[in-house]
């Protein structure tokens, strides 16, 4: 492994409640930089985080647990934390280091009261935010209302990136309405195909485009002044306006995957790189 310099470092703390598949995503997240050739499950008792006697007895997360992933030229470390509210000393201690959340929400529960309550530290500890819709293979998987119970209960206003084509036990594609590409996935490796988005879904990726620029464009008066300029943004100019408003927890993007099988990961480890704060940057622990 190279040195890294701190611009070249992201501290990721993921959270979510008790289910939501953080480890898993943990998994797949070292698996796609190349830290491990195959992916342990937690029903194997042999993932990179719950790693412990006491967590394989009871498959789940007891201790926060520390590992790291390679990118883009870019290091990634995270801290797997437990969802239950038992072990929120964990948390704490992870976000003292972390400089972004990402809060996994289950697409069969939606934003559940696990969420509710790390979303609360988050907010008295003034963590940034992005989401992520998890076990969207699931059977009775509901992006939709994942989405609304967000906008309901969430402190930071979620904006779409992605949303998916085909959610359920099928769940192989989604829509990337920063990129403006289709997303499907061929194995669950995380093999993916980059396609234009069909007809039958462009009207919908249009405007849920235009209103990721214009979340975007409201933090910044340059951007806005351009905006209002052109029409619209570059995919530079939206994630430089994305950015701020993460860092100023203003904007929760929402992303989607399926972490056991692996689809999304790649995109939401680009997009953490190219977007969220790091350490140079991150709001300060309160003291």
């Amino acid at each position: 492994m190279k040195n890294y310099s701190p611009k070249e470092i992201k501290n990721i703390v993921l959270i979510g409640a008790p289910g939501a598949g953080k480890t898993t995503l943990a998994e797949a997240m070292a698996y796609e930089g190349k830290v491990i050739d195959r992916r342990g499950s937690i029903e194997n008792n042999n993932t990179l985080s719950d790693n412990t006697d006491i967590e394989h007895e009871y498959k789940r997360s007891i201790y926060a647990t520390t590992l790291f992933t390679e990118f883009m030229g870019r290091k990634l470390n995270i801290i797997d934390c437990p969802g239950s509210d038992d072990f929120c000393g964990n948390l704490f201690s992870a976000f003292k280091v972390g400089d972004v959340g990402v809060m996994l929400v289950n697409a069969q529960t939606g934003w559940e009261v696990g969420n509710v309550i790390q979303g609360r530290y988050a907010r008295i500890l003034n963590k940034p935010l992005i989401a992520v819709v998890n076990q969207l293979d699931a059977e009775k998987a509901s992006y939709e209302n994942a989405l609304e119970t967000m906008k309901a209960k969430a402190s930071v206003k979620p904006v779409i990136v992605q949303y998916p084509v085909n959610q359920g036990v099928g769940f192989d594609s989604f829509i990337d309405v920063l990129m403006m590409k289709m997303y499907r996935f061929t194995d669950e490796n995380g093999t993916r195909e980059e396609l234009e988005i069909p007809e039958s879904e462009m009207e919908k990726a249009l405007e849920l485009n235009r209103e990721l620029v214009e979340t975007a464009a409201e933090h910044d008066d340059a951007l806005m002044e351009l905006y209002f300029e052109k029409g619209t943004l570059t995919q530079d100019d939206i994630r430089s306006g994305l950015k701020i408003g993460v860092a100023k927890r203003k904007a929760m993007p929402v992303f989607c995957a399926s972490g056991k099988k692996d689809i999304g990961t790649k995109r939401l480890m680009e997009f953490i790189i190219n977007v969220a704060p790091g350490p140079t940057v991150a709001p300060a622990f309160p003291a």
